[in-house]
């Protein structure tokens, strides 16, 4: 299956950015979304989906991620089997929106659209914009932790 990371051009000065209402866009996002995370595509998320630094939530703190390889390093720990369990029961229709972006789960993970000026175009991309990683899976069973 190949992914593509949707982009939508604002032609208009008027355009202040992604609409707070749930989209169609917003929807089929979050479906190859779910799907790269429930498969493990590492490739495809440390490339498209996360813009560096990117920072991760767990429970032992705040941490910055530089690159893709520092991503791929740490795939594990930071798409820890809850984050996968909340992204899993998270039905495209019931997505909670509002300014901040896209709501999966209690908050395990935001997404949402953020502007890249493209030459004299805004464009705006679907990135993950935070994961929260629960308590107490950071510590299973000592694995991957983020270093």
């Amino acid at each position: 299956m190949i992914f593509c990371t949707t982009r939508l051009m604002a032609d208009d000065d008027d355009y202040n950015g992604p609409e707070i209402t749930l989209t169609k866009a917003d929807k089929a996002y979050f479906q190859q979304l779910q799907h790269a995370v429930l498969t493990d595509d590492e490739k495809w998320i440390s490339k498209e989906v996360v813009q560096y630094p990117f920072f991760v939530n767990m429970p032992t703190g705040t941490f910055k991620l530089k690159n893709e390889k520092e991503l791929k390093r740490d795939f594990k720990s930071i798409f820890c089997p809850k984050i996968k369990k909340a992204v899993a029961r998270q039905s495209s229709d019931s997505l909670f929106k509002n300014w901040q972006g896209l709501m999966v789960g209690d908050g395990e993970m935001w997404f949402g659209q953020i502007g890249v000026t493209n030459g004299d175009k805004m464009v705006w991309e679907y990135k993950i914009l935070a994961i929260n990683v629960p308590p107490f899976d950071f510590w299973n069973k000592g694995t991957n932790q983020i270093q």
